[in-house]
């Protein structure tokens, strides 16, 4: 037999081979399917986590007399569940004027502690970049503003967050935008809000009047 007629014998071969192995495996796998393979003794499957709840919180401007067992009492919390909250070691040293965030929804307000939130000053008025109106607590109890409003008398108003004001701390709201944090708020105001000889209205949240200030 010539060389190219041995050739092509053999590559008709090769194909028919091959031919019959693959039908041969196909037949095989879908009439032998492989078994499941069994968890390890005692080790249950892992389950997708579930989703985690934001954790409520409010801010807390610490206070001279203020201690880490004090504060724990006070807000009914575990020793260490504050330090821990903010990412703190259980010896850090508690400053005045230091910011907390406190687990929880903060204690309804007094009437009688509301009424001692006043304006301290309008600073800048007319300065979009320098406007600012100062809250005082003038009571000896924390007052939950969340809800409360800011007016002008053009219609203007800002309503808080969910922010406590402690006794004696000051609360500083900006008429421009930036970052909130427990004791400074931002409006987000394109212009300026505040006019010389108008009068800044601060309303509690149920619109009774809490305090009131003329700009200078």
């Amino acid at each position: 037999m010539k060389p190219r007629a041995w050739a092509l014998a053999l590559l008709v071969n090769a194909l028919v081979a091959a031919s019959v192995t693959w039908a041969v495996l196909w037949w095989w796998d879908q009439t032998h399917p492989c078994p499941a393979v069994p968890s390890p003794a005692g080790v249950e499957p892992t389950a997708a986590p579930a989703a985690v709840a934001a954790t409520p919180s409010f801010g807390y401007v610490v206070q001279p007399d203020d201690t880490w067992e004090g504060l724990a009492a006070r807000f009914g919390l575990p020793p260490g569940a504050l330090q821990a909250f903010n990412d703190l070691p259980a010896d850090a040293p508690l400053q005045p004027g230091m910011m907390l965030r406190v687990p929880g929804t903060p204690a309804p307000t007094p009437a009688a502690a509301a009424t001692g939130v006043v304006i301290a000053a309008v600073l800048g008025p007319g300065s979009l970049e320098d406007e600012q109106v100062q809250l005082r607590n003038q009571s000896a109890q924390p007052v939950d503003l969340t809800g409360w409003t800011l007016e002008d008398q053009d219609g203007h108003r800002f309503v808080f967050p969910r922010v406590v004001l402690y006794p004696n701390a000051v609360l500083r709201v900006w008429s421009k935008g930036g970052t909130n944090t427990v004791d400074a708020l931002y409006w987000g105001a394109a212009e300026p809000v505040w006019a010389s000889g108008e009068t800044a209205v601060l309303r509690a949240a149920d619109g009774r009047v809490v305090a009131e200030y003329i700009v200078p």
